[in-house]
């Protein structure tokens, strides 16, 4: 459509032209699924509001732009939160796109920012984009969660590999030795990292590894279904005594599983997680977790959208600590 008009992005959502205003104009009367499908509608059709256009030409040094795999999962949010806050107190706009762990929405997600000409991206998490960043030349971009090799984007992350080897040994030193390992699938560094540290702490006391290695289906189905699944699988042929999780959504669901089996957490099976969502400390039992500064990601990426002249050699990793919080779902 050569020239379309608000009209015809309100035909193309389902929603009144008044509506349309309403996201364009950033209003918060209008939830987030109306939003999305009228941001959609805007970028199938290539709509762009004089007036919007004008506003963003405006401010365009004042807005940036992150990028997220689920902006449902809590801990996305936090980091996102994190990232607002300061934003909202030095008066930068923030516009929050998720991807729903899809490569096409990214590129229609990242389109949208290009066309808002925001000064400065963050990626969370996100894989198998390196192509798509690296087309990225005129702003200042981040990344959390997420590893660069180039040596040119900083990344904020922890210790993966020393943070579940970590909780491992720990384990291990409770007496556990038929602990099951459910991972999402470890497509990215991040993951890799962890599924390394499960295995060093395996190696290092003379345990079997190998065959205690599950990968969810987390992407297909999601993460409380994931680890619910998992651990139904599991304890049809074998019985552990501990399950260490790479994310406390899949550990909420494998102690759904248990649960639903009458097997007793931590008399029979310890179970961790990892993150340290606010969920965690109101499941029963608490659950056992390795804490992300999830807020600071967030402020530290904020740091370097601001300050884009920081020699990026020089600091081109955050390395954050992290913290292995013992609650009720393992053994003491």
């Amino acid at each position: 459509m050569k020239n379309p008009t608000i009209k015809n992005v309100s035909d193309l959502a389902g929603v009144a032209p008044s509506t349309v205003s309403l996201v364009i104009n950033d209003s918060p009367k209008v939830s987030r699924e109306t939003r999305q499908k009228v941001l959609d509608a805007i970028e199938e059709l290539k709509y762009f509001p004089n007036s919007y256009a004008a506003s963003l030409r405006q401010t365009k040094k004042n807005i940036f732009g992150i990028i997220v795999p689920d902006i449902h999962n809590p801990y996305y949010i936090e980091i996102i939160q994190g990232l607002k806050d300061k934003c909202d107190k030095y008066g930068y706009m923030l516009q929050i796109s998720g991807t729903n762990y899809d490569i096409e929405k990214e590129i229609q997600e990242l389109n949208l920012l290009k066309r808002m000409r925001v000064n400065g991206y963050v990626f969370v998490g996100t894989i198998n984009d390196e192509h798509l960043v690296k087309d990225i030349t005129d702003s200042t971009v981040v990344f959390i969660d997420k590893i660069d090799k180039t040596g040119k984007i900083p990344y904020i992350v922890i210790d993966n590999k020393q943070s579940i080897y970590k909780v491992t040994s720990y384990l291990i030193n409770k007496g556990c030795k038929n602990i099951y390992y459910i991972s999402q699938n470890p497509n990215t560094e991040i993951l890799l990292e962890r599924l390394e540290g499960y295995e060093d702490a395996m190696r290092e006391n003379g345990l079997d590894c190998k065959k205690n290695v599950v990968i969810s289906n987390d992407l297909c189905l999601n993460k409380l279904d994931a680890g619910y699944n998992c651990i139904k699988n599991i304890i049809r042929h074998d019985m552990p005594d501990a399950v260490v999780t790479t994310s406390d959504l899949i550990a909420l669901g494998v102690l759904r599983g248990l649960h639903e089996n009458n097997i007793k957490v931590p008399d029979e099976i310890s179970v961790t997680g990892f993150d340290n969502i606010d969920y965690t400390q109101y499941s029963i039992p608490s659950l056992t977790t390795v804490n992300q500064p999830r807020v600071q990601m967030g402020e530290i990426a904020f740091s370097y959208l601001v300050n884009s002249n920081i020699d990026v050699s020089l600091n081109n990793k955050v390395l954050l600590i992290s913290d292995f919080i013992i609650r009720e779902s393992v053994k003491k």
